[in-house]
């Protein structure tokens, strides 16, 4: 019984340390309020391809474990206040961030969808991480699509991108990716809500 405890013991450990966590942070742009009902926000991961940083990245061992599987996501407010969710999950994390976006610009969130709601679904093309060049490029993709009363009004394709030079390899790299996660979630057009 006791080497059973152990192994499976050991097995955790292995498995908690095969995935490391990216620290990320979002901006919430200064906007001015909104006069929206409340929406439902659905997000979506439907990437192919689940992992976060590319082959280049991992070969240059930036981040012990090889894989990144969870993000810690530090979002800042233009009121100055900090929230920080720690070992997230990439939907979880634009879960996070989108609702705080909505909730700066005066949008309540329903807790659950209703048939004649405003429904706002969004859905994870891409959330990447390369090195070529000596530059760290990050990429985020998604699908937003605005629904009332159950049909789709709007559809809008949204991409983010940066590129850093790399310096300082792990925080250079935590720069582009925020830089990009916080371009795309900003880039989205809130005001068609209104309409």
């Amino acid at each position: 019984m006791h080497k059973m405890a152990l192994a499976v013991l050991s097995l955790l450990l292995l498995a908690g340390c095969a995935t490391q966590v990216m620290n990320v942070t979002y901006r919430v742009p200064q906007e001015k309020s909104l006069s929206v009902n409340p929406v439902y926000l659905k997000i979506d991961d439907v990437r192919q391809d689940k992992g976060i940083i590319s082959e280049a990245v991992k070969e240059k061992k930036i981040f012990s474990g090889g894989s990144i599987g969870l993000l810690n996501l530090v979002i800042t407010t233009p009121q100055g206040k900090t929230i920080d969710l720690r070992d997230a999950h990439v939907k979880q994390a634009f879960q996070e961030a989108f609702r705080v976006r909505l909730e700066s610009r005066g949008i309540g969130l329903l807790p659950e969808h209703g048939p004649d709601n405003i429904t706002l679904t969004i859905q994870i093309e891409r959330i990447w991480l390369d090195l070529a060049d000596s530059t760290f490029k990050a990429e985020v993709n998604y699908l937003a699509k605005f629904f009332r009363g159950g049909k789709q009004f709007h559809e809008e394709r949204i991409s983010g991108r940066a590129e850093k030079y790399k310096i300082l390899a792990r925080n250079t790299a935590e720069e582009s990716l925020s830089e990009a996660f916080s371009m795309a979630v900003n880039s989205l057009d809130l005001g068609r809500l209104e309409k």
